[in-house]
């Protein structure tokens, strides 16, 4: 899992990497809720959406200043 890490590191920014971290972690955080039926309070549920809300963001943003000329 290292290994991987420090490969992806190496061929994207580290602002990009921890996006990618972020949306891993919402991720495995819903799969538990969806697999364990782990209890879900309000503030689970507005972090997770402030967490999607940030990557789509980010998304947008890289897109709109780098995209490919065309």
């Amino acid at each position: 899992q290292n290994i991987f890490a420090f490969t992806i590191m190496s061929m994207v920014t580290s602002l990009t990497f921890a996006v990618a971290n972020a949306s891993k972690r919402v991720f495995i955080i819903l799969c538990s809720l969806l697999v364990m039926g782990n209890p879900v309070t309000a503030v689970n549920i507005a972090g997770m959406m402030l967490a999607i809300f940030g990557m789509l963001a980010y998304n947008k943003v890289l897109f709109y200043f780098f995209k490919p000329f065309s």
